[in-house]
């Protein structure tokens, strides 16, 4: 089984009648403390479900397992909350301390089979009276059916366990938290802990934490988070204890405590969900709340597998690093069950992601079920394919975002998320020159071929200028139209230098810079200069020199030994660090523009990583630094 030990967390709600009270006690599904692993999260009919696995295979069953009922010794009437449907029958069994004392089938939602409805119905299952002690066991089975063919079938969801009995009132609330202390902080969420609070009658069931009087979280130990909150933001973070009896103590003294002002992790990229090539009826959506300017849906879907035949949304991606990758998507759907999708790299294996999340009815992040991201798997840096499927068809399941990270613990939040001026494209777009790109010495007569890489995602058909008095003027060397992605000259146009440009002459010129820019801007974002280099006359020698390295319009170039230059050639704001082996930052720049900046001089020989975060987009790539 998977293991997911936790202390219950039970609900107790107390309605006096004379003097007895009845005591409600549920087992939420979420609080489950061991579980097989055919057991997921399965929201549906706008309750937090679980259901076995939809892998198409009738008879898969499986345990729910509660170690130790929390509420006093008694005789319980025993009421299972279920997600009925009309496609099956699930049959289930129910365990105290061991022992089987219930069984039966599920209700079909419209009362017979009806493998054509799709209606499914909240009800309350009856698994009888039963004496149940404190710390007794508490156990759930269930298998799924699938009697209209195995596309569809029922699931066995399931949300609670309540038990109702007759028991004394317990009116005194639990002592107060104290010595509330902050403990970590994330760009949405704040951890905090306390001294545990004391119940003599029927004990302390959980802790609620407040923030600025709204509670934000709750635990059933001494450290809690609390989560939703805003990116590098203040708040007032107090602490009550709640008893069985559901008795609400007061709250702690406040304590003050700020969300954390982080970047995602080096090398992780956000897309817009709308930014890819939309096929086969992936629609665009106005959606409040969306941070990509629409959301996307599928309109044709399928549960069996993802296919060329159904709506897809497909996104050109320039992957920086080489490394293993980690896919996560921002997500919303308001009640049913259609809220998933599948996700494939380079038209390998589609995976499954959405299907499980608890926080319905609003954006989120998710991977597989609430369980953590998709694993891409291991991914070469350069040019790849990802393609988003329609799984379950709806005009309310809503992607919005997609992130890609290479850190595998990382779970993407709003507050990290950056796009472009209107959010339509990812934010990876660039213009880089290739060749040359500084420092070489060539001449007049010569033949060279400029190369360049762009975002083909975004650049698709660029100009290349030459400047020769160090970017004062520009001669356009493709002529009247553009260089576009799939002409015989797209990334090696070749050039024959002149002995003039513009009425300069070439030869022993020392200022002559080469650009590409995407064709017709004005004032493009996607634009590269190279560093000077130098050209010379017919017959004299011809030095060849690259910067010691160049990572998305950053070059790096020797002026001594020991002592090196940034060249900065962007135009939206930046920020670059330049790390040691052990990850200490030797340098760090930031500006907007192109500029350059000075190392530290007397830097030692040896392999450093240059991290260039612009436009959204956080690429890292290595430094050999020689003296």
């Amino acid at each position: 089984m998977g293991k997911h030990f936790q202390t219950v967390a039970a609900i107790v709600t107390i309605l006096c009648v004379g003097v007895l009270a009845q005591q409600e006690i549920i087992l939420k599904a979420d609080d489950v403390d061991d579980h097989d692993d055919i057991w997921g999260k399965r929201y549906a009919a706008g309750v937090n479900s679980w259901g076995i696995d939809g892998n198409h295979i009738p008879g898969t069953n499986g345990y729910m397992i509660w170690n130790s009922f929390p509420g006093p010794s008694g005789t319980y009437s025993v009421k299972l909350g279920a997600v009925t449907e009309p496609d099956g029958d699930s049959p289930y069994k129910f365990f105290v301390d061991g022992q089987e004392v219930a069984s039966g089938n599920y209700p079909y939602s419209t009362g017979n089979l009806d493998c054509g409805s799709g209606e499914l119905k909240v009800e309350d299952i009856d698994l009888g009276e039963h004496a149940i002690n404190n710390g007794d066991e508490i156990k759930y089975w269930a298998s799924s059916v699938y009697p209209c063919g195995t596309d569809h079938g029922q699931y066995s969801r399931f949300y609670q366990i309540k038990f109702t009995s007759q028991a004394p009132p317990d009116n005194t609330p639990p002592s107060v938290p104290a010595n509330v202390a902050f403990v970590s902080a994330t760009n949405t969420s704040i951890t905090v802990s306390w001294d545990g609070s004391t119940d003599d009658e029927s004990g302390v069931k959980e802790y609620l934490i407040y923030v600025d009087n709204t509670q934000k979280g709750s635990s059933t130990n001494t450290q809690g988070t609390a989560t939703g909150l805003s990116r590098n933001t203040e708040y007032e973070i107090a602490v009550s204890a709640v008893n069985y009896s559901g008795e609400e103590s007061a709250r702690s003294a406040a304590i003050t405590a700020s969300t954390a002002d982080e970047d995602a992790p080096t090398g992780t990229m956000f897309l817009a969900g709308n930014s890819g090539t939309l096929a086969n009826g992936m629609t665009e959506a106005d959606a409040a709340g969306a941070l990509a300017p629409k959301a996307i849906y599928g309109t044709n879907g399928s549960t069996s597998g993802a296919s060329a035949s159904l709506s897809k949304a497909e996104y050109d991606i320039d992957v920086p690093v080489d490394g293993t990758w980690y896919f996560w998507a921002r997500l919303k759907y308001e009640g049913g069950m259609a809220n998933s999708f599948w996700v494939d790299i380079d038209g390998g294996d589609a995976m499954r992601f959405g299907n499980g999340e608890s926080q319905f009815s609003q954006w989120h992040w998710e991977g597989f079920m609430e369980e953590g991201h998709v694993d891409l798997g291991s991914l070469t840096a350069g040019p790849h394919t990802l393609t988003v499927y329609c799984r379950e068809p709806a005009d309310d399941c809503l992607l919005d975002v997609i992130c890609l990270t290479t850190e595998e613990s990382y779970e993407p939040s709003d507050g990290d998320v950056v796009l472009d001026g209107n959010g339509t494209t990812p934010m990876e777009g660039y213009v880089r020159v290739d060749y040359p790109t500084g420092g070489e010495t060539l001449q007049v007569g010569q033949t060279i071929t400029v190369r360049w890489t762009t975002d083909t995602n975004v650049v698709t058909d660029v100009d290349v200028k030459f400047s020769p008095d160090g970017g004062v003027s520009w001669e356009t060397l493709n002529g009247s139209g553009s260089v576009v992605l799939g002409d015989a000259d797209w990334d090696n146009l070749e050039w024959t230098i002149p002995e003039t440009v513009l009425d300069i002459p070439l030869a022993g010129n020392s200022e002559c810079i080469m650009r590409v820019e995407q064709y017709e801007a004005t004032e493009s974002d996607y634009i590269d200069n190279s560093d000077a280099f130098s050209i010379v006359g017919q017959g004299q020698s011809v030095v060849t020199a690259a910067p010691v390295a160049r990572e998305s319009g950053v070059s790096i170039h020797t002026v001594s030994p020991g002592w090196y230059m940034a060249q900065v050639a962007l135009e939206n704001a930046y920020d670059i660090r330049i790390s040691d082996p052990r990850g200490a930052t030797v340098a760090h720049f930031t500006g907007t523009g192109p500029a350059r900046y000075a190392l530290p001089q007397g830097l030692a020989s040896g392999v450093y990583v240059m991290s260039v975060k612009n436009r959204n987009v956080v690429r890292s790539g290595t430094l050999i630094l020689k003296r």
